[in-house]
């Protein structure tokens, strides 16, 4: 298992990781996901099994202020942003040998 930047072909594992760990009320599209990725690249990552399968996801990018972005809103990001606001998601599988 490992950690490594997501990369264009992980986005079907993270919007099925995102359907089983939040309540649907709770899904963001996927092209607010990936404003998300856009605005800082290189601190989104994927934890991923031996294969490469996506098991779990996290998406970090800059933010200003003392709340949350707005779920479902698509992320723009400031030069003057000086704060990281982190999404985590992991998705728990069972091996079974």
């Amino acid at each position: 298992m490992s950690i490594r930047m997501i990369k264009e072909t992980d986005w079907d594992a993270i919007m099925q990781i995102q359907s089983h760990a939040y309540a649907s009320h709770f899904h963001e599209d996927l092209t607010v996901l990936q404003s998300k990725w856009i605005a800082s690249p290189t601190s989104c990552f994927v934890f991923t099994h031996a294969d490469d399968s996506v098991l779990g996801y996290l998406l970090a990018h800059p933010w200003l202020g003392n709340q949350a972005p707005k779920l479902g809103k698509a992320v723009v990001v400031d030069t003057g942003y000086c704060e990281v606001y982190l999404q985590i998601w992991l998705f728990q599988v069972m091996l079974v040998a």
